[in-house]
């Protein structure tokens, strides 16, 4: 079998994931108790499920630096309860070893009762787990938060998800490094079945699915979204080394190369089973190319790309392994290095910098910053490499320079055109819009003329612009329609399907659902359109809202003009 080199102090050393205990979490129950513990001091209690077993709604279990082994410190279950269970200092120097093998199969974690995000698990490395599925966490109708962790060498001996396994939730994995797992069938490091986990800001590298697809990611009847995620180095049997779609996805603002797929070259990187599944990717690095708005294929210029070894034997696979970089993107205008925890500069700025979705929040980005997100895993984040402008970076930050160029001009005035009268979430670019009470609806195409026959991309998103969570309810797949007409007269029309049949999406407040779709100007007869003005829309489908702000139907259909030009 493949495998990395699964040290922690390698990975600790490299510092692969922008995860720390200080860092800001959107989830997690309101302040309650504090309970401690140590293995090896003064605490409340000296294992993890002991202090949890103890708690109740709204406390925080505050575990210690150590490495937490044997009962009570694994197969840990919050059985429901909403509660955030940190380490003091992050992952670096809190970690739970399952000691799992394939005699007596442990994980880190396991939640199977109904947890929501107010049930948050934050800042651990889990490591040596061992389970049939799941091998470091097992999730099954069940949406907690995990933030800001590590999981490194699990296995899922005979099923799926060798770091982390998700069935029938939501939920949302951010902050987190997912390396040197094992799947023997699908998903190396993380599976997802009928599910709407969010995955943000992850580092995704060196796992392995063995047999079969997906060796980074597995996604089946999801209708998860992958965010701002690099995603290299990873390992399938058949398809998708990257990732691995059998329904509808949004990926956005990624990085995904240097995967493998040994039985089919060709779908190293993103694989789909079905052709009619909405696999929607934009404003990603794909190597090989990938159709869809802001995507590019080009050399990521990391740090230090990781890469595989053949362990002396290039003709045998199956004993290569993976040894990890650092994933930060090299710029002339400063790039953060964990080893030294100082800014460095590069004699070369990685294109993927102020090249993700202008729609999306520039978050914890140093300035320069561009006024624009980074592609990858650290983009929104402290850690995102700086902008370079062809100079050093001022050292008085000028009134009303918004992109960090040292001038305030047209473009400053552009960005601020962009996000004006924004209140916050995802920006919109050039999109018709309408507001009814505390929610967004608004539609986008990645431009207003186009030459005959050349593909509109489409984008219509739903934004929480409350402060309270809002929650959408779906009576079937069919969640968004996206429509062409010509004047009154409908031209073509796509249901653009999110699995699970049944499901709900909750967006806390400036979250965001966004719908992907390419139209290559055919009729719905198949016959290409003659040149004149269209008005293409979206909107939601068989939708009920809950939520405080609003009480009356929805008013989410919103279209924008474009130009067909011989």
């Amino acid at each position: 079998m493949r495998a990395s080199i699964a040290v922690l102090a390698i990975l600790a050393v490299v510092t692969v994931c922008p995860a720390s205990a200080d860092l800001p979490t959107t989830g997690g129950p309101s302040a309650g108790r504090t309970i401690t513990v140590d293995d090896d001091g003064a605490a409340d209690f000296s294992t993890i499920q002991a202090a949890i077993d103890d708690s109740n709604d709204g406390d925080t279990v505050l575990v210690a630096d150590g490495t937490y082994t044997g009962d009570g410190n694994r197969d840990i279950d919050f059985h429901g309860k909403a509660i955030t269970v940190k380490s003091e200092n992050g992952p670096e120097t809190c970690i739970i070893d399952c000691n799992g093998t394939e005699y007596v199969g442990h994980r880190g974690f396991y939640f199977h009762s109904g947890e929501d995000a107010n049930s948050a698990i934050i800042g651990f490395t889990i490591t040596n787990g061992y389970a049939d599925d799941g091998g470091g966490l097992y999730c099954i109708w069940s949406s907690p938060l995990v933030e800001s962790c590590r999981f490194v060498g699990n296995r899922a001996s005979s099923g799926y998800g060798g770091g982390v396994r998700s069935l029938a939730g939501e939920g949302a994995l951010r902050n987190c490094a997912i390396s040197d797992n094992t799947a023997a069938i699908c998903g190396g490091g993380i599976a997802l079945y009928n599910c709407r986990m969010r995955i943000e800001n992850c580092i995704i590298f060196g796992n392995t699915a063995e047999r079969y697809y997906g060796g980074g990611i597995y996604l089946a009847q999801c209708g998860s979204q992958v965010r701002n995620c690099t995603v290299v180095g990873n390992f399938a049997g058949q398809r998708g080394g990257g990732l691995r779609v059998e329904g509808d996805v949004v990926v956005t603002n990624c990085i995904i190369r240097g995967n493998t797929a040994v039985g089919y070259p060709a779908y190293a990187e993103i694989s789909s089973a079905d052709s009619s599944a909405a696999v929607s990717v934009a404003y990603s690095n794909i190597e090989g190319g990938y159709s869809g708005m802001g995507n590019i294929d080009v050399d990521p210029c990391f740090a230090e790309a990781g890469c595989w070894d053949s362990n002396g034997t290039p003709d045998d696979v199956n004993d290569d392994f993976f040894i990890p970089g650092d994933y930060h993107l090299k710029s002339q205008g400063g790039r953060y290095d964990p080893n030294s925890q100082t800014w460095l500069t590069d004699e070369v700025a990685s294109p993927c910098i102020d090249a993700g979705d202008q729609m999306s929040p520039i978050g914890l980005e140093p300035f320069p910053n561009g006024g624009r997100v980074n592609m990858g895993a650290y983009g929104g984040t402290a850690e995102a490499s700086k902008s370079y402008f062809g100079e050093a970076p001022c050292e008085t930050i000028v009134a009303g320079d918004i992109n960090g160029d040292c001038s305030v001009n047209f473009l400053d005035l552009r960005i601020m055109a962009l996000h004006w009268l924004w209140v916050g979430g995802d920006t919109p670019v050039n999109s018709n819009s309408i507001v009814k009470d505390c929610i967004e609806y608004y539609m986008q195409t990645d431009k207003s003329v186009y030459r005959l026959g050349e593909n509109v991309e489409m984008l219509y998103r739903v934004t929480n612009l409350g402060d309270e969570d809002v929650t959408f309810r779906f009576g079937n797949l069919q969640q968004c329609y996206f429509e062409v007409n010509d004047g009154e007269t409908p031209v073509w029309g796509w249901p653009q399907r999110v699995n699970p049949a049944i499901s709900f999406g909750t967006l806390r407040p400036g979250e965001s659902m966004s719908y992907y779709k390419l139209w290559s100007m055919l009729s719905d007869s198949g016959v290409l359109i003659i040149p004149g003005i269209y008005y293409v829309s979206g909107e939601l489908i068989s939708a009920s809202v809950e939520a405080s702000c609003t009480d009356g139907p929805l008013q989410d259909s919103v279209s924008v003009a474009i130009e067909v030009i011989p």
